[in-house]
């Protein structure tokens, strides 16, 4: 079994693959400093948010203000990974030995 660090990167991978899906504009911050003015610009015409990446993960994300689904993509994003150090916080303390059985459980309450 792979360690609970190694879990959750699938668990950001899959957050990040998502919000790709969700916009096609990507820009490496290599790039930004070069483009940030074409990039402001471009929310004008187009809502869609611009994603910021680094070595091919997304560091941040440029949004209109006017673009409500944007918003709610940022929220979601945060949510989810905030839900993924929250396990990952718990998983700390998991002790497998501590697991009760199925059958002892429903014998216990009658089940």
């Amino acid at each position: 079994m792979g360690s609970w660090d190694t879990k959750f990167d699938g668990v950001r991978n899959y957050i990040q693959r998502r919000v790709r899906k969700l916009s096609e504009r990507t820009v490496d911050t290599g790039e930004l400093s070069g483009r940030i003015a074409e990039l402001v610009n471009s929310l004008k015409d187009d809502e869609d948010p611009i994603f910021l990446t680094s070595n091919g993960k997304i560091v941040g994300i440029i949004i209109s203000p006017s673009d409500d689904a944007g918003y709610s993509i940022l929220a979601e994003s945060v949510e989810n990974m905030l839900i993924a150090k929250e396990i990952q916080e718990r998983a700390k303390n998991y002790d497998p030995e501590r697991n009760v059985d199925w059958e002892d459980v429903k014998e216990n309450y009658g089940l």
